[in-house]
């Protein structure tokens, strides 16, 4: 007996040591989602960064500090000019800068252009991994109120913002954000907690997932939550053929493309609401795919859609006549992206189109002059 017990505490003290050189050593094994535990918190209307959070985001190979100060923006780490005027820029990952710097993202870069035009200005960065349109008009009503800044940039990402606008409710389990539907998968898991909360069990499950998928907690939770989830999407493409947004662009617009403009015309009155004494600009940011033709087309023939059933810059034209409708100025950002020579160094991954640095200042130089031209009136 007291060998088995000793072959326990053995065993016991190795697991230990494991796990902590796990967490030590090798840090998350889930990618950019599992650094971000505890860096989210609930609102009462969605989810924002946690205020004072500490992360290291990892996207491409590229490690990132991510640090937020009290109002859960995140920070570049300069000091606000005196008597500064404030300007505030909404969106998702693409405006957070996800495998960026702080000093590389869109905020920051636009920040040191409108300071060397001789502008006061501190540009807060408002974005936030996976917001739709929806988060985005919810964010303006937590933080214009706080902030008071002179002017609202929304950008709207045309990549999967549609799909980010789909209610399906978030929540956090062991400092993880995700979907309701996978929240529930989990919590009905025991597998599922142990590999929640423990990196060897994210290990021994990613082993799994690779070499015996039918007992993989990870596979379980997928198969749960996407049948949830697919009846949330009802009237939408499968899952293959939504990819960075390309099947918005059918035509003519098919009933879940009506749908997701009818939310953004909410999302705008919500904003226009939210900003009474700021200047708001729209500013529709296209995926990768859907700024040049050829790979447009290529790309919906790669996943099974034929082109021509669907119009080059559809989903474009559709956001932009939704935003003039609402009657705020809007900033299409395709014609000077596909313009440009370097367009692959402007991504880090053109697989899933998160900016690289030199990607961010060209957004920043883009908004530079409707920024200023908003700060003079």
């Amino acid at each position: 007996m007291f060998g088995a017990v000793l072959l326990l505490l053995l065993l016991l003290a190795t697991a230990a040591l494991l796990e902590l050189g796990l967490r030590l050593l090798v840090g998350p094994l889930l990618g950019h989602i599992a650094e971000a535990q505890g860096l989210y918190v609930l609102t009462d209307d969605g989810y924002a960064l946690r205020g004072g959070a500490h992360a290291t985001l990892t996207l491409a190979g590229r490690a990132a500090e991510v640090q937020t100060d009290g109002l859960g923006l995140r920070m570049d780490g300069t000091a606000a000019p005196a008597a500064a005027e404030r300007v505030l820029l909404l969106g998702d990952s693409m405006v957070f800068g996800l495998g960026l710097g702080p000093d590389q993202t869109i905020a920051a870069q636009l920040e040191r252009r409108l300071v060397g035009a001789g502008h006061a200005v501190e540009v807060a960065n408002g974005g936030v991994p996976g917001y739709g349109t929806r988060d985005v008009a919810a964010a303006a009503e937590r933080l214009v109120p706080a902030l008071a800044p002179r002017v609202v940039v929304a950008c709207i990402y045309l990549g999967n913002d549609f799909e980010d606008d789909v209610p399906l409710g978030h929540d956090l389990v062991g400092g993880y954000l995700m979907s309701r539907p996978r929240a529930a998968a989990v919590r009905a898991s025991w597998q599922a907690w142990f590999v929640v909360h423990l990196r060897t069990a994210q290990l021994l499950d990613r082993l799994l997932l690779r070499f015996a998928p039918a007992m993989s907690a990870q596979q379980r939770i997928e198969l749960a939550a996407t049948a949830t989830e697919d009846q949330a999407f009802a009237g939408w493409p499968p899952r293959a053929h939504r990819i960075e947004g390309l099947c918005c662009d059918a035509e003519p617009a098919p009933p879940f493309v009506t749908a997701a403009l009818d939310r953004l015309a909410q999302s705008l009155a919500r904003l226009r609401a939210a900003c009474p004494q700021s200047k708001l600009l729209v500013v529709v940011m296209p995926s990768w795919r859907q700024v040049l033709r050829p790979v447009w087309e290529k790309s919906l023939r790669d996943v099974g859609l034929d082109p021509g059933l669907h119009r080059f810059g559809a989903s474009q034209e559709r956001v932009r006549q939704a935003v003039e409708a609402a009657g705020v100025p809007v900033l299409d950002l395709t014609p000077s992206l596909a313009a440009a020579q370097d367009l692959l160094e402007l991504y880090l991954l053109p697989e899933d189109g998160h900016y690289s640095p030199r990607g961010a200042e060209r957004v920043a130089e883009l908004l530079l002059a409707p920024v200023q031209a908003a700060l003079a009136r």
